[in-house]
């Protein structure tokens, strides 16, 4: 169908993209002029005066090893009995890696997440709506406990439909197949087994016009999360209103939508670390300890 350049999904804007960027500790804290100072000193200075900080870092090589999303719960690691230099070694040895959220939650307030450069590794900050820091953790999983949570907190599993316009074509197919597969996943997730994978259904391929599109948009919504994946080119993900349904959409570098799809099931794949992707931050993590600590 050709590069679409428009969408009807509520669209990131550049203060969206900003503040998906987890920036270091003392800057995401609130940190005075004391820890900006602290955050340009040596990082054999760092290492020295955070002993707590390193010892931690340490531990998460033996517990990134043998992770296995798939089978073992999500490991958290607290943060927040760090000083600000010791939380500014964190952010300095984790780094900012390709996947970035940022999730309101219900009783207000957001969660801003930074994977690291080490996949699987993720940087939690945990806000009230006033702005206050309440919590802060590395998390070792595919993706956030919390985001998996929320996703099915802040969503609507009723899929009602309203009477498209008499402009649209075809999305009403595309509704129905999209609460099916929503309600087939729901049943899915009450049994003991391993989850399906996602249903993917590419709009992008879709004799779909203005008005169907329009009218998707407008009956799905968009939902609590938003997800920034920079793996190969840029993809941009929201949860929409439906539970379980994400928009997904890849954009070139003129913000040009190339390829737009919706998944129906768990956090889109773009935005989650894979088995061997433990293995790998291991041995990185590994690496760059070694490099801080000689």
């Amino acid at each position: 169908m050709g590069t679409v350049t428009d969408s009807p999904w509520p669209q990131p804007t550049t203060e969206d993209a900003e503040a998906m960027q987890i920036a270091t500790a003392y800057h995401d804290l609130g940190a005075g002029e004391t820890e900006r100072r602290q955050a340009l000193m040596s990082a054999e200075a760092l290492v020295q005066d955070n002993p707590e900080a390193v010892a931690l870092l340490q531990s998460l090589v033996p517990s990134l090893e043998p992770f296995d999303p798939k089978t073992m719960a999500p490991l958290r690691f607290d943060l927040s009995q760090l000083t600000g230099s010791g939380r500014t070694l964190v952010a300095q040895v984790l780094g900012e890696g390709e996947v970035s959220m940022i999730a309101t939650k219900p009783e207000g307030g957001d969660l801003k997440i930074q994977e690291a450069v080490m996949p699987g590794l993720w940087r939690v900050l945990d806000h009230t709506a006033s702005g206050a820091c309440i919590g802060d953790w590395i998390e070792i999983a595919d993706v956030p406990a919390v985001i998996r949570s929320l996703a099915q907190e802040t969503t609507d599993l009723s899929g009602e439909i309203a009477k498209a316009p008499e402009s649209a074509m075809n999305v009403m197919p595309v509704l129905a197949e999209v609460r099916d597969r929503m309600r087939i996943w729901a049943q899915n997730q009450d049994k003991d087994h391993e989850l399906p994978e996602n249903h993917v259904i590419n709009l992008t391929l879709l004799p779909m016009n203005e008005a169907d599109m329009a009218f998707l948009g407008q009956t799905l919504g968009a939902g609590a999360l938003k997800i920034l994946s920079r793996g190969y080119g840029l993809c941009k993900i929201t949860a929409t209103r439906w539970r379980s349904v994400w928009t997904v959409r890849f954009v070139n570098a003129m913000d040009n939508t190339v390829l737009e799809t919706l998944e129906i099931g768990d956090v889109p794949i773009a935005a989650r670390a894979h088995v061997e992707d433990f293995r790998d931050a291991a041995a990185r993590l590994q690496a760059v300890l070694e490099a801080y600590l000689s």
